[in-house]
């Protein structure tokens, strides 16, 4: 089943990641990301993503990792476990079965049963640095 978007619409992994993830219409996921501040065709900060994924019903349940984002991430969440860096690998096959949304650098995808949602292609050795559970 294609996912309907927004014309125009780019840079929108975040939005896609939370439709699938919370298992919402794409325009809803859209129009909530807007209200917490995403703006058309832009990226999404994290910020964005935390207020959006946690009214849809997403819970912010670990950082990866030591860089600036995971420091920046841990200042903004500081009662979520902040933990050793992890590759897509090792994520899906450490991860329980459900549905949740993975951020890794500039990029946000969804994660159903431990099956990858999303329109590329990832390496597994890509870096994880945050993850929301949906369910």
């Amino acid at each position: 089943m294609a996912m309907r978007t927004v014309p125009r619409e780019t840079n929108d992994c975040t939005v896609r990641a939370l439709a699938v993830a919370a298992n919402i219409d794409y325009s809803l996921a859209h129009r909530l990301m807007a209200k917490h501040g995403r703006q058309f065709g832009r990226g999404t900060r994290h910020e964005c993503q935390l207020k959006a994924y946690t009214e849809a019903g997403g819970e912010l349940r670990a950082i990866f990792g030591h860089d600036s984002g995971a420091k920046y991430r841990a200042r903004l969440s500081p009662d979520v476990p902040h933990v050793e860096g992890i590759t897509l690998k090792v994520l899906l096959e450490q991860i329980p079965m459900g549905r949740f949304v993975a951020i890794v650098r500039q990029h946000a995808f969804a994660i159903i049963d431990r099956q990858i949602a999303d329109s590329g292609a990832l390496r597994a050795g890509t870096r994880i640095n945050a993850i929301y559970r949906f369910d």
